[in-house]
């Protein structure tokens, strides 16, 4: 399926190599893991006056982690205004280096570059992708910007393959049905304070056990998210191991068959648990050892969160019964529709809105 691109800013796609420094020719051109593709229509601002130095010049195609890491501080100056104003260095080093990522931004062009825009891209293998972190500073929008970076991304690598927004706003959701994606599912973020005692007086004996980083964890997550989502996330598993602080497994006492795990890293003042997988059973004792003091009481946070796909029974049990509280209730949409694949009922907690 082809994307819709009406109303976006147009752009020539293919490529052609020039020595750097040459000038745009209205050609886009490469060098050192960076496409860069001239804007080459000037479109007026709709139905507002707009600084010049905010028009929309060039579209850059980042692969290379080195300068994606490179344009990280242009990144934090793009993220203020917008609903990801709290994201620093720290937040943005995770998910720049979370798996298979291509960074793509739209710049001003100017000598003091400033970015006005920019989308992730998250490659699931040669067929699947995921898109997020979408962001226009509020100073350019009106101009297509999200647009273009969404069509391009979503050339990047034709493929029947799926298209993914694991988590949509509410200011981005208009936009993406005009472009045919739509609602497959819905995802609840809910938080807590991390020291809340939850609710066990009516809790079942359990019959597993939590073992924190054991032996072969990778292994098992790596095992568990493939059957879940039938997705390739073995780049990105790995990277979101090598970034957390914790992890627990949920084994069968008997057989020490894995039944559950869970992740949690530090973001902030915030231990953010993802991804959660394996039986929903295990997600309140998973979170119970997550949460406890003896994990987490060198590590200055006050307050835990999850991302929690669907599951909309487990998210009364949390609210109920371990004091968590739903910050917001947003759609994951596919382009087309398509459904989601794997054994989603495993797929618990999200690792983060743009991996999903």
């Amino acid at each position: 399926m082809t994307p819709a691109t009406d109303g976006q800013l147009n752009c020539h796609t293919h490529t052609h190599a020039q020595p750097a420094g040459a000038a745009y020719s209205g050609r886009s051109y490469s060098a050192e893991g960076v496409v860069v593709v001239p804007l080459n229509e000037r479109i007026p601002a709709m139905g507002k006056s707009m600084d010049a130095r905010l028009q929309p010049r060039s579209l850059q195609i980042i692969s290379d982690s080195k300068q994606r890491e490179n344009a990280m501080p242009l990144l934090c100056e793009l993220s203020k205004g917008t609903e990801f104003g709290h994201y620093k260095e720290e937040q943005w080093k995770f998910v720049l280096l979370a798996g298979d990522i291509t960074l793509l931004v739209v710049s001003d062009g100017t000598a003091t570059e400033r970015f006005l825009g920019c989308l992730l891209r998250v490659g699931f293998g040669e067929e699947d992708a995921g898109y997020g972190m979408m962001l226009v500073s509020p100073a350019a929008r009106g101009l297509g910007i999200a647009k273009t970076l969404l069509a391009t991304a979503m050339k990047l690598k034709p493929s029947q393959g799926l298209h993914i927004l694991g988590m949509c706003s509410e200011l981005g959701a208009p936009m993406y049905k005009k472009m045919g994606y739509k609602s497959v599912a819905s995802v609840t973020k809910v938080s807590a304070p991390l020291r809340f005692e939850p609710d066990t007086s009516a809790a079942p004996q359990l019959s597993f056990e939590l073992v924190v980083w054991p032996e072969g964890a990778t292994e098992t997550l790596l095992r568990m998210d493939q059957r879940v989502t039938s997705l390739d996330r073995a780049h990105t598993i790995r990277a979101v191991v090598a970034a957390s602080k914790l992890l627990v497994v949920a084994r069968e006492r008997e057989s020490s068959h894995a039944i559950g795990i869970a992740l949690a890293r530090c973001d902030a003042n915030a231990l953010v648990v993802g991804p959660i997988e394996g039986d929903e059973r295990c997600v309140l004792p998973l979170l119970a050892s997550l949460r406890s003091p003896a994990l987490t009481a060198d590590l200055q946070l006050d307050a835990i969160s999850v991302l929690i796909a669907g599951h909309d029974a487990l998210v009364s049990r949390l609210v109920a019964e371990a004091g968590f509280t739903v910050d917001f209730v947003n759609p994951t949409m596919t382009f087309g529709g398509v459904p989601l694949p794997g054994e989603r009922s495993g797929y618990i907690g999200l690792i983060h809105p743009t991996i999903g």
